[in-house]
């Protein structure tokens, strides 16, 4: 029984682990390189000033200069792939830069982390797992302590071994010591699912006679029992062999998950530090279930495991979703939080990459998907990548180059993007770590990601940026006082998987508009609505090729000043919101209503006919519309979302003979009225037509939540949360409110309105505000 082959194995000799190392191994520093595209500028503290406080502080993010040291398993991993070490030298460099870290030869030496990532360990075991026939018969002496299971007396991780840790290094011998005090080994055994079948999982840890010993194991009880049966409906399977759960000092590691194999039987062995406090030791323990449950998803046919055909690609997914899992377990604790200081500055990079940080900081990709989707997205991904490689898996996500771009926006995460869900909130600006790890992150991109520029007047500034693919970039265009007219020029058009957003900041208030088919945007400085005082360029590329990079060229214009001619804007606007109560069950349907459309445009008048006709435009538009019906049932409560958005940004532009405007193809944006020459129709509507620019999105999403039947933390069969998407594309807006008059100022520079409108929703009505404001500048 693989039980008992888990308590029982003999004792032997221990041989130490740098016997194996070659004198010659060698490594170096491997840090990342600026964006050489982007480079940092200085700005004087005079010109800062002149910008308001957000913007100076956005402005002095872009001139940071942030690297990130390598730790010795970087050296280590360097060393590997510039073959100067074999495999089996890496696996014992490994151990013992976790474990005896100031014997570690000095080309390896550096920082250790202040957490060592769990799968720098459990890649180590696995590779021992798969290849120990392999190993000499000197390699395996020295490598058992690593290879056996934590209650062999053979273990590293054994409780009679916690005063022989030094002598499992020792190089040539196994230096004596005398016992500590004996430690107890006690097992706790819980029971963490009743049907279809009992299942236990036997925690084993060394009691030492202190309360808190006891009080850990409890706390990863309570862990085991609240993840399992959520891991049970999240992915459709149970671990079909026994699993076993050792608390034990792991030095700065928090956890591991391996499968062992002895002849015929096999044993899953989660193992967690037991240093950690509350907190961390409850969704340490859930982050390494969850790796015990992805070691059973199958790999085709073949029903062998996951492990057996590691690759980095799959080890992204495996850690990024089981961070992802701490989240789901845990909401309100927030230990995954440490990770996004490293997600923050790793924007620029490929998503899907190995680096013993990225892995976990991509949770954040999840935490996207599951609340723009919903959880089934982890099991679909985690079954997938089993056959498939992991950026080919994420990539066929349905409509994935629409959702790279909008998680390219969230990413942004300050005013006013932030669509990040969390409790209480989703972290912004800088925050402190938990207190054991007591460090400050920034969380929001940094880095090579993000760069700063300001730009005085009477330039032509070219610039570049070249994007990895499933990566991001941020670039922010500070714009003096002095610069009266400003362009933004680029060299082609976006597509489906180049985007680009722009986030324009106008007065106090920054509103969105989409630039992936815009290859000129103008902005008139010397008008209020459109004297631009900053731009964040938001530039994505969905390619999943590994090496499909982007390189997107554009010039910032800041010469010379508007001709004068007829600009201006046409707005509406209108948000709505009302509740119903249903009269005989408990529910309650919430229906919320917000839109907005804002035409920039460049008009021509046409003196004989007394009509304005449009010359160019750029218009962005947003509609959502929702329904959150609440039903509060005896047994829990559930929720049904309905929600639809309209979103996108296009320009067009016309050819108009300047003297018989009214003649060309342009549509008409204002009509004089025959009995007062300052009264002019304001057609609404008019724009061109036949270009699908708004991006529809349908999304229907269901949550049933059961009454607990094992305690509060065990959620019944038949609980989901479940999400239809759908996306399409249409030139038609959502709903438009009817024309209006607007009114010419006595010496013809000005045409302004501003009208409260009724227009009809549903059965009832709501408040358009439409603005009309061009001028003669």
């Amino acid at each position: 029984m693989a039980f008992k082959i888990f308590r029982y194995l003999g004792y032997v000799s221990l041989l130490c682990l740098t016997i194996l190392i070659l004198a010659g191994c060698g490594g170096k520093t491997d840090k990342e390189p600026l964006d050489e595209e982007a480079p940092l500028e200085k700005i004087s503290e005079r010109d800062l000033k002149e910008f308001d406080e957000e913007v100076q502080t956005l402005i002095k993010r872009g001139l940071e200069v942030v690297t990130v040291e390598p730790t010795p398993f970087d050296k280590i991993a360097q060393a590997l792939e510039e073959n100067k070490i074999t495999k089996v030298q890496s696996v014992i460099l490994t151990y013992i830069a976790a474990f005896d870290t100031e014997n570690l030869p000095k080309d390896y030496q550096a920082p250790l982390p202040e957490e060592i990532p769990d799968i720098i360990l459990m890649e180590a075991g696995w590779w021992l797992q798969k290849n120990w026939n392999s190993l000499s018969e000197k390699e395996q002496e020295a490598l058992e302590p690593f290879y056996v299971l934590p209650t062999d007396p053979k273990s590293f991780f054994h409780p009679d071994n916690q005063e022989k840790r030094k002598g499992i290094f020792d190089r040539f011998r196994l230096i004596p010591l005398a016992h500590a005090a004996q430690l107890k080994p006690t097992d706790l055994i819980v029971t963490v699912s009743e049907k279809p079948k009992k299942r236990t999982v036997i925690i084993t840890y060394q009691d030492d006679g202190t309360p808190i010993c006891k009080q850990r194991a409890l706390w990863a009880k309570e862990s085991l029992q609240r993840s399992w049966p959520m891991f049970e409906n999240l992915l459709g399977l149970t671990p079909k062999d026994d699993v076993y759960l050792a608390l034990a000092n792991l030095s700065r590691l928090n956890g591991e998950a391996l499968i062992h194999d002895y002849v015929d039987d096999r044993v899953c062995v989660i193992k967690v530090n037991n240093t950690l406090d509350e907190r961390k030791t409850k969704t340490v323990t859930s982050h390494e279930l969850f790796h015990a449950f992805q070691l059973y998803i199958p790999v085709g046919s073949s029903g062998s495991f996951l492990f057996s055909v590691r690759n980095k690609s799959q080890t992204w997914m495996m850690e990024a979703t089981a961070t992802w899992s701490e989240h789901y377990v845990w909401p309100d604790y927030n230990t995954e939080w440490r990770w996004l200081g490293y997600f923050f500055s790793d924007l620029h990079q490929h998503m899907i990459k190995k680096n013993r940080r990225r892995e976990y900081a991509t949770y954040l990709f999840y935490l996207f998907l599951t609340q723009y989707l919903d959880k089934a997205i982890v099991k679909k991904h985690l079954h997938e990548v089993a056959t498939m490689e992991a950026n080919l898996v994420v990539s066929a996500t349905d409509y994935f180059d629409t959702l790279f771009a909008e998680f390219a926006l969230w990413n942004w995460n300050q005013h006013p993007e932030l669509h990040y869900r969390d409790m209480p909130k989703f972290p912004t600006g800088v925050i402190a770590t938990p207190k054991d790890i007591p460090t400050r992150q920034t969380v929001y991109p940094h880095g090579p990601s993000y760069r700063s520029k300001v730009h005085s007047k009477n330039r032509e500034d070219h610039l570049k940026v070249t994007l990895n693919s499933l990566s991001m970039a941020y670039r922010l265009h500070a714009i003096k006082d002095e610069v009266k007219k400003l362009i933004f020029k680029f060299e082609k058009e976006g597509d489906s998987y180049h985007k680009r957003q722009a986030l324009i900041k106008i007065g106090e208030i920054w509103h969105w508009e989409d630039w992936t088919d815009t290859v000129e945007r103008k902005f008139c400085r010397t008008r209020d609505e459109e004297r631009v005082t900053a731009v964040v360029l938001i530039a994505s590329n969905a390619d999943p090729n590994e090496y499909a990079t982007y390189d997107l060229d554009y010039d910032v214009i800041t010469e010379g000043e508007c001709n004068p001619e007829w600009r201006g804007t046409i707005k509406w606007s209108w948000e709505y919101s009302s509740t119903q109560d249903f009269p005989f069950i408990p529910a309650t349907k919430n229906y919320n209503e917000h839109s907005y459309m804002i035409a920039n445009e460049t008009l021509v008048y046409d003196e004989t006919e007394g009509e304005f006709v449009i010359k160019n435009q750029y218009i962005t538009y947003y509609y959502l519309e929702s329904h959150v019906t609440n039903y509060f049932q005896e047994y829990g409560m559930q929720l049904d979302v309905k929600e639809q958005t309209y979103k996108g940004s296009t320009s067009s532009s016309w050819t108009i003979d300047e003297k018989y405007p009214a003649a060309s193809q342009a549509p008409t944006r204002l009509l004089r009225d025959d009995d007062n020459p300052l009264l002019f129709e304001v057609d609404i509507d008019l724009h061109e037509w036949g270009k699908d620019w708004i991006t529809v999105i349908d999304r229907r999403r269901s949550s049933r939540r059961a009454t607990p039947l094992e305690g509060i933390w065990t959620p019944a069969p038949g609980t989901y949360d479940r999400t239809e998407l759908d996306i399409d594309y249409t030139d038609r807006f959502r709903n438009e409110p009817n024309d209006v008059e607007a009114f010419m100022s006595k010496d013809k520079k000005h045409i302004k309105a501003v009208i409260k409108q009724k227009m009809g929703i549903g059965d009832g009505e709501v408040d358009v505000i439409i603005e009309v404001n061009y001028s003669y500048k």
